[in-house]
């Protein structure tokens, strides 16, 4: 199950077997999640509230 979904824009234009682009699948949703860094960790202290 996931807690957090996070779909980078521009995504759609890769496969779900796209193997010979994972580099840059990853480093696309990893650059692009460490810029909602804040506001993640809001909703996590938010979600830890209850």
């Amino acid at each position: 199950m996931c807690d957090l979904f996070i779909e980078p824009p521009s995504m759609s234009r890769f496969g779900v077997l796209d193997i010979e682009t994972a580099d840059e699948i990853f480093e696309w949703g990893y650059r692009h999640t460490l810029g909602l860094q804040q506001q993640i960790d809001e909703m996590k202290n938010k979600l830890n509230e209850y």
